[in-house]
């Protein structure tokens, strides 16, 4: 749409039209990694702790005496 318009005119567009955004000046690496964050760092990667454990093992035992009924 914009193509063959001098720097100035381009320009001038731009600016008149702030809502016309160059698809070159949005930054779709930073807007996406502030909705997500890199499956390193979020910690969900770590042991589960015996309580959690503890916990799963009690809940397997309910559920399998349901079963049995």
């Amino acid at each position: 749409m914009l193509e063959g318009l001098e720097d100035e005119e381009l320009e001038r567009y731009l600016d008149e039209n702030p809502r016309i955004v160059p698809l070159f000046e949005i930054d779709v690496r930073g807007t996406a990694d502030s909705y997500a964050s890199p499956m390193g760092s979020t910690g969900h990667d770590d042991e589960p702790g015996e309580e959690a454990l503890a916990e799963l093992q009690r809940a397997q035992e309910a559920f399998e005496r349901e079963m049995e009924i």
